[in-house]
């Protein structure tokens, strides 16, 4: 049984109504009102109907023939989700088994539909777009008809086994209907392998980049063609026009098929068909066994050793501040004593990445953290929701009299939260186990809590073996409370008396309560207190100390013990406080030893005390709670076209002024009347329209959809319609005492037909204040929150009604008879927000209106009855509505249960796991192409400097979109590194990270959730992070493509155009003949505005600036020939040819200065330029003087025995402003232009920088070289790598050579050690590198050439094939958290440090009415393009199945407890997945409490209670927010103000304004009347549409808005000095555009 007779039923309940509304919607859409004459939405229970009906929306024949009858047969012969499945049911489906089909083409496309469609779940709509059709090719032998699969881009979200499988399952139907095997030629094979090379070069990046040899192989043995229709616009590099394959265009969905299914998934192909695929007549695929034997040449022979390295304490990790926005605060910086305090626990509304804090913590923190918002938190990992527990420790503070209170409840929060002077400790933060599961991150010191006592009791009480009831007896405590500690340790409370004879009866710790803060205090602090102490008057339940010190004062306020402040004169300590004071600290009997003050107490105190403070949490505000309705741009209310007569609001009532709608409508006619319609029937009256066709050449309509001379017509056309007409009639049905002020449409539709919604139902939904979303369904949009259990109090819920609905007993077993017992939220049932503190409408509201809108519909539209016929918004619960996700094509049923005082969407785990779908650190390197040039860049650099803003997720992911970017990934089919576009840039919290060392030197940090490729056997597997061992073996691509941009040579006016200090000169001639064409030096002067003295000048000394030059060309209109002209520097002396050759020499020159060279400048006075190069042997001296000569013109203005300088601004500019060389060792890297070189060129550079700092020996057959640039060393191994030479490195420390040691000497400093890296070419490659690249000097090549004729290669030893090299793992370490940053490409696997990876990976819950999806979504409505039927619910699922969801929830722990284990464990630092006692929801799939029986360890009163709506949404501004902020961090002990408003101007004002300057200088103008945007204004200064007034779309008080901010906060706080000079630049900046006086948004009359 995988449910109970009871959650039996309750689906039973849900499936008959949703059949009921699906009934009642049918009979709607048989009215003719809607584009579809039935509901076309597939219902499904299980896995089987979703895959029916999801095929059914292209082939509705399918339905109700028995094929889900027989999955079910089929599963029970092979078991679920079994292959074997897939193919069964494809045959019979392609057989005709179940239904006819048109052609027999249509039968056996339907068939690999229904196996693919299955094999995927039926969640995904790769099986419809994916999987785009079959064609009927012939052989070349016998022209017999084989399988042609033609596939497309959204394959990709099918997975790559599940594409790979819809093949496997394609030529299983082609065999069993007899069909031929495919038989590709050469050109063929080839041309799949250039293919794929494109693809992944010039297209985009593959997960998986197979070899040629590999996409060679598989192309000439896949047994089916896999085709496709060209998806990029790029043709192929070769093998065009041929004869099988229709486009000679990129073709996408084969590449991706190739490469990332049938290449990378071949293991897993193989594996199951090793077992089963001769009994499947599947020979033909045997191939794969050698496939992998190709992908696999060289084993590995053992592996390293896993060691125990000792486990280092966690350390501060500041990456989730990093990204501060101002208005939301840092409550506490990282590991900072005072912070969130860990606590291991799950309440009834957290798990899955939702914390708890305590509600009075919300208070305190001035109602910024409210339920629902969002805390990036400092870990275990990922951003968190906040929910509330009211069992946990709240905050501790010093009120403004200085006396210190425990924070308990809500209530005491509330009365103290304006008296607050400092929060000296936050309280608690409760994070489950499973988290810490789930991220891989160690488990880490919780401070002594309530729960561990218990267990602590437990554990002495088996061992002393005694009862509670003795306990009670010899304790002298209440046998019933010691039996409700049992059952909630956290409620229940002990006096100090009570608590300390349990401790010494049983010789456990002290209860937490009466234990303090202590190692919060220095040894001095403790000391003084204690002093202080012994001269206390103290008495019991009472210590007075007179006139404490501030040190002594300052040790009671941080260990957490509350006290009154009399003035300054005494400090009282009272009641039980005193007396445990007093216990903790021995009484003051004897002296205190030890070197911290937790040794000291433990000296001198008679019982155990446990540490209290453990880890604390930092933590900051993200984003605020959400819940509201879904508005599409406009805020329509019909997809309804207005055209422009709609105007600026898009409405109705503006195209009723003009009469007309001018839009894009369906050609159709009334059967009846003849009169033309937009609708499917008649709106005069109400028969059937007909559709007829349009065809715009012949600019007639037509009867047939096949125009006579050109072809295919469309079924609509752009016309102009009686709006005023449509409007009435809607009127006149709707029968509407008033009607809504504005009802607003959409400027056109997008869908393929351009078929409009009925404009009755616009009316409805303005009448009732809803809006439409682009597929004809409302949408209410939430903050997801996990939540298990409720109250119905909580809920709005009756105890009757909630019976009425299977709520018929506690969590406990108990009959429910009251509003406080505790349920077990069933999985389908939801909580939706209903937040009066909110500023936006709650669910209630909204989903009651829009259950009248249906009704209404119903009877106005449809003449049918109400279906909700609802009295109140009360009425709503055990209403069903649709749960949807993005990304997906599958809407879930969900039934509402009640509505929370929150804006969360508190839904069971599995629920949030149905609906939902890792990164790096900082300094990864990754080459990245930026639309100009190639660059190796850290990725931390390069987002920061894109500054991505826009928040994505719902865990504080932040993108950019950027086109023209690229970089470098895997083709899984060549196995190479190719170009692959990027589509954005993402930036994320603070995560653990991972450091990496690898045999062959590469190390890489990264998230413990990042995907790598690891190399198992012969296939290619993915692992994260957190899952990698040492040994294991990750994979480095050895061969890189890089599409070639050839420059022949540089053209130095182009480099240094349109500069004023740039001479141009030996043009004289020229000059003065366009000086008389204009007239005279007179008159050109007057022309050129330039002056008598200036003009002359440039004329005597044949001198001219290169603006000049520019602008001389411009006036005159003629061109001056340059081609022997000279190029010099202002007041420079040296002139250089301005085209200049990019050859051997050239290129040979540039590698040697990368090598060795140096820059240096000083520009004081005349100014001093130089580029040194190092060069000792006379062999290079020659070289470099000859090229400097004879390219440049240049003789040496210094020489020695080891060095050549060169004197020339030019040739300094040149080499580090436009080749980017580095002007020092740590800034060498390899200029951007050599990276696309092609190989004969990039050679020379490579075979320079090796002459320079190359080395190679007779004794050691490899070549290195050494740098201390990173960024040098990863450039050199892509170069490398577009050779297919492989290079490995190693670190070591170095002292510097004679002469700079002789400097230190002499400067009596200590000598310095250098970190260098050393690359080397191993053996294994060296005759590769003699062939390709090799030395450019003869001794060297001379040494080269021996060692490859004399010297046999030993070997690489790591492990290696013609593509791959795989290097094991050596070492993991763990690392702090960090900000981390990714790139979403439109592979999946990249090379961040050369390893391949894949890339990373979160989202937002929204729900529908159920019958408003069924009447009004419709797939016609859905845009014209690809991709558009994700996140459109093409079908609902009505069974959750748990197997089937994110398997994130599978390691949410089900506990009531926690063991002690875990907390011994965690002072360890172990690691979670070292405790076996604690339940996941993965021990219990597949039996009935997978459902159901889920446990919590904390209770809360009522997760209503807390702040509602967080501050920040409330407060109005964003220069008041900030205000708040700061007076807040100035609160916080565990914050940093100063550092805060740093971080504010940092992170958030400067970048802003600083953007908004740039953005304002390329703005675009916008009418106010009619919206109308123009990139530059008309001359005229007004809208040429309308005649209506313009004003900037960028405005002054957009950039100028954070300035005030800015100043104000640099006044108060104290900033860096850099940080406050770059505000004073920011501020001169603004002051130059727009002057001192800030004026407001304005027209632009004054500008004309």
């Amino acid at each position: 049984m995988e449910a109970s007779p009871k959650l039996e039923k309750y689906f039973k309940v849900m499936d008959d109504e949703v059949n009921r509304a699906y009934a009642i919607a049918n009979e709607s859409k048989k009215r003719g009102f809607d584009p579809d004459l039935k509901v076309m939405i597939p219902l499904a229970k299980n896995m089987a109907e979703r895959v029916e009906g999801l095929i059914a929306t292209v082939a509705p024949e399918i339905v109700g023939k028995g094929v889900v009858a027989r999955i079910a047969e089929l599963e029970l012969q092979y078991g679920s989700q079994d292959w074997r499945v897939a193919l069964k049911i494809a045959e019979e489906v392609a057989l005709e088994k179940f239904c006819k089909f048109e052609t027999k083409q249509k039968a056996i496309e339907t068939g690999i539909r229904m196996g693919f469609a299955y094999v995927t779940v039926g969640v995904v709509s790769s099986p419809l777009e994916g999987f785009a059709g079959l064609k009927f090719n012939k052989r070349n032998d016998d022209g017999k008809e084989y399988f042609a699969l033609f596939y497309s881009g959204p394959v990709r979200s099918a997975g790559g086994t599940g594409a790979a499988v819809s093949v496997l399952i394609a030529d299983y139907v082609r065999k069993k209907l007899g069909y031929a095997q495919y038989d590709p030629d050469e050109t063929e094979v080839k041309r799949a392998c250039i293919e794929v090379a494109d693809y992944h070069e010039r297209v985009t990046n593959l997960q998986y980049r197979p070899s040629n040899e590999e996409v060679a192989f598989m192309a000439s043995h896949v047994p089916v063609q896999i085709d496709g229709d060209g998806t990029a616009e790029i043709n192929v590099s070769n093998y065009k026009g041929l004869k099988r394959i229709e486009s000679d265009r990129i073709r996408g969905g084969f590449c991706l098929v190739m490469a990332e299914c049938l290449s990378a998934k071949a293991k897993k192909l193989w594996k199951q068909l090793s077992k089963w695929g001769k009994d499947f007549d599947l020979e033909q695929w045997n191939f794969l066994a050698e496939f992998l034997e190709l992908q696999d040449k060289i084993k590995a022979k053992g592996a390293v050793a896993k060691t125990d390295a000792k486990k280092e304490p966690i350390l501060p990790d500041f990456t989730f501040i990093k990204d501060l926005v101002a208005g939301r605060p840092i409550i506490a910086y990282p590991l900072r004593n005072g912070g969130l305090r860990l606590r291991y626990g799950r309440s009834r509304a957290t798990g899955l990445s939702s914390d708890a804090i305590s509600p009075a913590t919300m208070v305190i923190l001035d109602s910024f953290i409210g339920i629902g918002t969002q805390l990036k938190t400092e870990r275990p990992g990922k951003s968190t929701t906040v929910s509330v527990c009211d069992q946990i420790d709240g905050p501790i503070v010093r009120l403004n009299s200085g006396s210190v209170k425990r924070m308990e409840t809500i209530d005491d929060a509330k009365q103290y939260v304006k008296e607050v002077a400092e929060i000296i400790y936050l309280g608690d933060i409760l994070v489950n186990y499973g988290d810490f599961l789930n991220r891989g991150h160690k488990l880490i010191p919780c401070g002594f809590n309530e729960e561990w006592w218990l267990l602590c009791i437990e554990k002495q009480m088996k061992e002393k073996g005694l009862s509670l009831d003795d306990v009670s007896l010899k304790a002298n405590v209440d046998a019933e409370k010691l039996k409700a500690l049992a059952e909630k340790p956290q409620a229940v409370k002990f006096t100090f008396k009570e608590a300390v004879e349990i401790s010494k009866l049983l010789d456990v710790p002290l209860h937490p309560r009466w234990i303090y803060y202590w190692k919060t205090i220095s040894k001095e602090q403790f000391l003084a207190l204690f002093n202080s102490l012994k001269k206390a008057s103290i008495e019991t339940g009472k210590i007075i100390i007179a006139s404490p010190d501030e040190t002594t004062k300052r040790a009671l306020e941080l260990i957490g013990i509350e006290h009154t402040a009399v003035g300054k004169e005494y400090v009282v300590i009272e009641k039980d406080d005193a007396d445990a004071l007093m216990e903790n600290l021995g009484y003051l009997a004897k002296e205190p030893a030890g070197e911290t003050s937790l040794e000291m107490i433990d000296s001198i105190s008679s019982v155990k005390i446990k540490d209290k403070c453990g880890t604390f949490i930092g933590a900051r505000m993200g984003r605020p709670e959400k819940a509201k309705m879904r508005k599409l741009k406009s805020s329509p209310h019909a997809l309804f076209p207005v055209g422009d007569e709609g105007g600026r609001l898009r409405s109705f009532q503006a195209a009723i002024e003009k009469g007309k709608v001018t839009a894009q409508f369906p050609v159709r006619y009334c059967k009846s009347c003849g009169k033309k319609t937009v609708y499917i029937n008649c709106d005069e009256c109400g028969s059937e329209s007909i559709q007829k066709y349009f065809c715009p050449k012949c600019n007639k309509e037509m009867d047939e959809e096949i125009c006579p001379i050109h072809g295919k017509c469309a079924t609509f056309k752009k016309e102009s319609v009686d709006i005023n007409a449509l409007y009435n009639s809607a009127l006149k049905k709707a029968k509407l005492q008033q009607q809504p002020e504005i009802v607003k449409g959409i400027r056109g539709t997008s869908n393929i037909e351009h078929i409009p919604e009925h404009i009755l139902k616009g009316i409805l939904r303005a009448k009732h204040n809803v809006n439409v979303n682009k597929e004809g369904t409302i949408r209410y949009d939430m903050t997801e929150m996990s939540c298990t259990h409720f109250k119905p109090k909580e809920v709005g819920a009756s105890v009757e009604k909630l019976i009425e609905m299977g709520y018929t007993h506690d969590c406990y077993g108990k009959p429910l008879e009251n509003d406080e017992q505790v349920l077990e939220l069933n999985a389908q049932d939801v909580i939706l927000p209903a937040c009066d503190a909110a500023l936006e409408e709650g669910a209630d509201n909204v989903l009651y209106r829009v259950s009248s809108f249906i009704d209404e519909m119903l009877v106005y539209l449809y003449g049918l009855e109400p279906y909700y016929n609802l009295k109140s918004k009360k009425d709503l619960i055990g209403q069903l509505c649709v749960a949807m996700s993005p990304h997906t094509a599958a809407g879930i049923v969900c039934r509402i249960v009640g509505f929370s005082r929150t804006q969360g969407f508190l839904a069971h785990p599995l629920l949030h796991c149905i609906m939902r779908r890792d990164c790096l650190a900082y300094e990864t390197r990754l080459p990245i192409f930026d639309g100009k040039e190639w660059r190796v860049v850290m990725i931390g650099d390069l987002v920061n400097k894109l500054n991505p803003t826009k928040e994505v997720d719902f865990y504080g992911t932040k993108a950019i979109k950027v086109s023209g970017f690229k970089t470098l990934g895997l083709n899984p089919s060549t196995g190479v590194l190719e170009e692959v576009s990027i589509r954005d840039f993402t930036k994320h919290k603070k995560s653990k990270i991972l450091k990496i060392i690898l045999e062959d030197g590469r190390i890489i940090r990264t998230t413990k959730d990042h995907g790598f490729c690891i190399k198992n056997i012969s296939k290619i597997n993915k692992k994260i992070a957190a899952e990698l061992s040492v040994g294991d073996e990750l994979l480095v691509a050895i061969k890189a493509n890089i599409h070639n941009n050839d420059i022949e040579e540089l053209n130095l006016f182009d480099i240094f155009k349109a500069r004023k200090d740039v001479m141009v000169r030996g043009i004289s001639g020229y000059i003065s003949g366009i000086i008389t064409h204009l007239g005279g030096r007179a008159a050109a002067r007057k022309k050129l505005n330039i002056s008598k003295s200036l003009l002359d000048n440039y004329l005597l000394r044949d001198s001219y600036p290169l603006d000049f030059l520019q602008h001389i060309i411009e006036v005159s209109g003629k061109n001056v020939p340059l081609r022997g002209s000279k190029l010099a520097a202002k007041r420079d002396n040296v002139n250089l040819n301005p085209f200049i050759k990019l050859n051997k020499a050239l290129l040979w020159l540039i590698g040697l200065y990368v090598a060795e060279g140096y820059a240096r400048k000083n520009t004081s006075k005349k100014g001093l330029y130089q580029v040194d190069f190092a060069a000792s042997e006379n062999e290079i001296r020659e070289r470099i003087i000859k090229t400097g000569r004879e390219y440049f013109g240049l003789r040496p203005s210094y020489i020695s025995k080891d060095r050549i300088v060169f004197s020339s601004r030019l040739l300094y500019e040149l080499f580090i402003d436009y080749l980017s060389c580095g002007t020092g060792a740590y800034k060498k890297r390899v200029p951007p232009l050599i990276f696309s070189l092609p190989k004969h060129k990039l050679r020379h550079f490579i075979s320079g920088y090796f002459d320079g700092d190359g080395s190679v020996s007779l004794s050691d057959a490899r070549v290195t070289c050494d740098s201390v640039s990173g960024e040098l060393l990863s450039g050199l191994e892509i170069c490398l790598a577009r050779f297919g030479i492989y290079a490995r490195k190693y670190t070591y420390r170095k002292k510097p050579g004679p002469k700079v040691r002789a400097f230190y000497i002499r400067k009596k400093r200590a000598i310095p050690e250098f970190e260098i890296t050393k690359l080397l070419v191993p053996s294994t490659f060296i005759l590769d590198f003699y062939k390709e690249i090799g030395f450019g000097i003869k001794r060297k090549q001379d040494i080269l050439k021996k060692v490859v004729d004399s010297t046999k290669p030993y070997g690489m030893k790591i492990r290696h094939d013609s593509k791959t090299a795989y290097p094991r793992i050596i070492s993991i370490q763990e690392c702090d958290e960090e900000e981390t940053f990714c790139l979403n490409v439109e592979g999946h696997r990249i090379a961040p440090n050369g390893l391949l990876t894949y890339q990373c990976d979160g989202d937002e819950a929204a729900i529908m009415m159920l019958m408003d999806h069924l009447l009004n979504f419709s797939r016609k409505f859905l845009p014209d393009r690809r991709g558009a039927t994700q996140d459109a619910p093409l079908l609902i699922t009505t069974k959750l199945i748990p197997a089937e969801v994110d398997d994130m929830v599978f390691d949410m722990d089900t506990a009531w407890r926690y063991p002690l284990e875990l907390y011994e464990m965690a002072e360890q630092y172990k690691s979670p997945s070292d405790i076996k006692t604690i339940e996941t929801f993965r021990q219990r799939l597949g039996k009935e409490s997978q459902y159901e029986g889920i446990g919590f360890t904390h209770g809360t009163s009522d997760f209503n209670v807390g702040v509602l709506c967080s501050s920040y949404k409330s407060i109005p501004s964003m220069k008041e927010k900030v205000i708040k902020q700061m007076i807040l961090a100035e609160k916080i002990r565990a914050a940093d103000a100063d550092d805060t408003a740093r971080l504010i101007i940092e992170r958030h004002f400067i970048r802003d304004i600083k953007g908004n300057l740039r953005k304002f200088s390329t703005q675009q103008f916008r009418c106010v009347s009619c919206n109308e945007k123009f990139r530059r204004p008309p001359l005229s200064g007004k809208c040429t549409k309308c005649n209506g007034k313009l004003l900037f779309t960028i405005s002054e008080g957009s950039v100028v808005k954070y300035l005030e901010p800015v100043e104000d906060l640099s006044r108060k706080y104290k900033l860096p000095t850099y940080l406050m000079q770059s505000i004073e630049i920011t501020r001169k900046r603004i002051e130059s555009v727009f002057g001192r006086e800030a004026e407001k948004q304005e027209g632009l009359n004054k500008w004309f």
